[in-house]
Parts: C-alpha cells; sequence; structure tokens
C-alpha cells in the first residue's frame, strides 16, 4: 500500500472514531464500524450490511438535494471540514430518521403507504405482513397478505411467499415467533 492510501485509510479510521464518541453521546453503541441505536425489539443501524435493514434509506436522499452522496477522504482534504459535514449529517438528518422509522408502528405507516426505500415491493409487503400478524391488526392482514399472493403469482418468488405465509401460520398457531 503506498503512502497516500496508507495516510487515507489513517484519515478513515480517525473519521470512524471521532463518528463513534458523537453517536455514543447520542445513544448508539458500536461493533466494529457498525453503529446501533436499540428501542425495544427494534435497531437502527449506521453503516450495516444492507440486507440486515428493513428500511433503507441512503443519506444523500434525506437532504435537500435528494440525490445519493459520497464522501471522499483524502489527504489533502482537512478532516475538520470532512468531519463537521459528516457530523452534520448524522445529527441533523440520518439520526433524526433512523429515530422516526424506529418503531413498528412507523414503519408500518410507511409501508401500508406503499413507500418502502431500499426495498422491493415484494420485501414491503412481507415485512409489513409480519407487523399486521404480531400487532393483530386481521383486516389489514388479509389485505396485504392478498397482494403478496397476485404479486408473486407465477413467479419465481412464489414459492417463497408460500414458506411466508405456512409461517406466519405457525405464528397464528403459536408455533413459531
Amino acid at each position: 500500500m503506498d503512502a497516500l492510501c496508507m495516510r487515507a485509510s489513517e484519515l478513515y479510521k480517525e473519521l470512524i472514531k471521532e463518528i463513534g464518541r458523537l453517536l455514543k453521546a447520542k445513544g448508539f453503541s458500536r461493533k466494529g464500524n457498525c453503529f446501533y441505536l436499540q428501542q425495544g425489539y427494534n435497531w437502527g443501524l449506521l453503516k450495516p450490511s444492507i440486507g440486515a435493514c428493513q428500511w433503507r434509506e441512503r443519506v444523500g436522499f434525506l437532504l435537500p438535494q435528494r440525490q445519493d452522496k459520497w464522501w471522499i477522504v483524502r489527504d489533502i482534504e482537512p478532516t475538520g471540514s470532512l468531519m463537521d459535514e459528516l457530523k452534520g449529517c448524522l445529527v441533523g438528518v440520518a439520526i433524526p430518521a433512523i429515530e422516526q422509522h424506529l418503531s413498528d408502528e412507523q414503519l408500518c405507516d410507511e409501508w401500508s403507504s406503499g413507500r418502502s426505500p431500499g426495498l422491493t415491493d415484494l420485501q414491503r409487503l412481507v415485512n409489513l405482513s409480519v407487523l399486521l400478524k404480531v400487532s393483530g391488526a386481521g383486516s389489514a392482514l388479509r389485505d396485504v397478505l392478498n397482494e403478496l399472493e397476485v404479486k408473486a403469482a407465477g413467479k419465481p418468488m412464489a414459492s417463497m411467499v408460500k414458506q411466508h405465509l405456512r409461517n406466519l401460520e405457525q405464528v397464528e398457531l403459536g408455533n413459531g415467533t
């Protein structure tokens, strides 16, 4: 690794350490480069594996420009200004958005509206059906399950949807969680 890459790596580590202090003050814990906030059974995550998330929104789409944003760590860039920008985005935008979507009720409202950033419509319906099931929302659950079956009919994901429906039935019988 050349000196420039090593310096960028060191700057990145410094940024993560500084961000860690900020997030800890906001109630987040850290494991590796993943920061998390727990509320009941729900977890708000920053820097996780995307597959581990049921609500997914890139920070750039929360900003006024509503487009993806990437920050580049460079040796020639002052770490302070980059850190100030990152902190501003985290405190002003990302953390409030995570907190806004951290409860089952808030997720259920968003998914019921048809909005599901970062998820396919099928993933949205599967997640929504689980929340409706555990909340006991019978008629809304039936509507979502019907929509799920219609969207999956004749498609490769149909068998996955059938398995999901069986799993939900087990929850109803008290055999699942």
